[in-house]
């Protein structure tokens, strides 16, 4: 699904729990390689996950609560 979303290269992308159904290996070598993508084509990767393991990945975090932005790290 990633790969089909970067065909035409978007200047973003929203992935909801990209990692969710990978092992801890294979979702951390996707997270490299999205982390890759970014800085070499300058694509944005929106992120939303309950998975604390990708926040390592992350240059900014926002914290949400029902819906509200409750802090930006």
């Amino acid at each position: 699904a990633i790969a089909r979303a970067l065909v035409h290269k978007p200047d973003f992308l929203i992935c909801d729990e990209p990692t969710s159904a990978l092992d801890h290996t294979t979702g951390s070598k996707i997270l490299e390689l999205m982390r890759a993508i970014n800085k070499e084509l300058k694509t944005t990767f929106i992120i939303v996950t309950h998975d604390s393991r990708i926040f390592q990945y992350a240059d900014r975090i926002a914290h949400m609560d029902d819906g509200t932005i409750t802090e930006i790290t």
